[in-house]
């Protein structure tokens, strides 16, 4: 009898075969899923890279946006409170002038005739009779501007400084179409008058020493909301030093007007404090907080060094509350305010600046620090004759471009 070697069924070939297939789908459709998710987390990493770049530009540009919109309206807010609070005033001085020149002609009237009773009576009798004229005029003037097809006799404007935002007086505006010069002159407060046979034409606004200003009319009047025309002082004749020059006498001799002066006075020159050995022109504003700073450490080095320092603050915005400012820091130092203060900048710098000290050491223009305002150790080396390395910053000088420079 011959004995053959059982092989396997056909039944376990089939399902072994089966198995292999089935694990190496399971192993196919795993490395497919990581490959997937490999690539979906590359896509997501740099999806949220590109998101965070956008939102950081995003937030940076209306950021940046929103700050000059709050910077643009804020510049023009105290140009309006003041001339809200001039045409108050006028207003109110008007009415005073009005009302006691009219009562004192009640009065004496009705004295002459007999009819004052009592002092009661008086009052009375004079503020009805000022309000009855005062109504029967409104009424007049409104008559007479509706009967002239509803056009108002007169247009205002104003003319203010465009460095300290004060009223210029006696500006001369003048019609330039017409052959036959017209003129019409800015009284006290800035204001002027347009007469309105003018039209459709073009003004002049020119005051000495100022730069003059065009500006167009529509049916005899100023745009509304453009009625106020700045006037810049004109600086093209002033001389622009370099590093190591002498400082010229239109710099010298320029008068400045001052505040928190301690004889008092209100005007002063560069020329009373040449013989100082350092002149530190410090160009500030109020709300300029490391301007604030520096000048409280600059105030205890005035006093350390009063003999061979001078330090002058030069405020370059609105100065009408910088006394009350100064008094409450307890600086010592008179601080340059008011119209030539512009002129002074304009010296040294191409636009208005703030933070940017400049140093004028025996004559000569000696530097523009880098180091925006406190410089405690350059200022201290300069005055004890030892040497010094400033590094300039000429952004914004008539020396730009040099920066670096020693």
């Amino acid at each position: 009898m011959f004995l053959t070697e059982a092989g396997p069924k056909p039944e376990d070939y089939q399902q072994q075969k089966m198995q292999k297939t089935s694990k190496r789908r399971v192993e196919e459709r795993q490395k497919k899923v990581r490959t997937t998710c490999v690539k979906n987390a590359v896509d997501l990493r740099s999806l949220y890279q590109k998101a965070t770049v956008s939102i950081r530009v995003t937030y940076q540009k209306y950021t940046l946006d929103l700050l000059k919109t709050y910077q643009r309206l804020t510049k023009k807010l105290p140009i309006r409170y003041q001339e809200v609070g001039n045409k108050l005033v006028a207003l109110y001085r008007n009415a005073s002038d009005n009302l006691h020149a009219f009562g004192s002609l009640t009065v004496a009237s009705l004295r002459r005739n007999g009819m004052l009773l009592s002092k009661g009576s008086a009052i009375f009798s004079t503020f009805l009779l000022y309000f009855v004229v005062l109504f029967s005029d409104a009424q007049a003037q409104s008559a007479g501007e509706r009967a002239a097809d509803g056009s108002p006799t007169e247009y205002q404007g104003r003319v203010l400084s465009d460095a300290a935002f004060t009223p210029i007086e006696g500006a001369k505006i003048e019609r330039l179409a017409n052959k036959t010069r017209e003129l019409v002159f800015s009284d006290t407060a800035g204001y002027f008058v347009i007469p309105p046979h003018w039209g459709d034409d073009s003004i002049r606004v020119s005051f000495h020493s100022f730069g003059a200003v065009t500006k167009a009319l529509y049916d005899g009047k100023l745009i509304r909301g453009k009625s106020t025309v700045f006037l810049k002082k004109d600086t093209s004749f002033i001389g622009k030093p370099f590093l190591g020059d002498s400082i010229p006498d239109s710099i010298w001799d320029l008068p400045l007007q001052v505040v928190n002066e301690k004889s008092g006075r209100r005007i002063v020159t560069l020329r009373e404090y040449q013989h100082k050995d350092l002149i530190v022109l410090d160009f500030w504003a109020t709300w300029c907080s490391p301007c604030v700073k520096a000048l409280d450490h600059l105030n205890e080095l005035q006093q350390d060094y009063g003999q061979q320092l001078m330090v002058l603050p030069v405020h370059n915005s609105n100065h009408t509350t910088v006394a009350a400012f100064i008094k409450n820091r307890g600086w010592d130092m008179p601080c340059v305010v008011g119209e030539n203060y512009f002129i002074l900048q304009s010296h040294f710098f191409k636009r208005p600046v703030v933070g940017n000290p400049i140093f004028i050491y025996k004559g000569r223009y000696l530097a523009c620090p880098s180091v925006r305002g406190y410089d405690d150790a350059a200022i201290r080396g300069i005055l004890e004759g030892r040497p010094v390395d400033i590094v300039n910053r000429f952004e914004a000088t008539h020396m730009e471009g040099l920066e670096g420079r020693r």
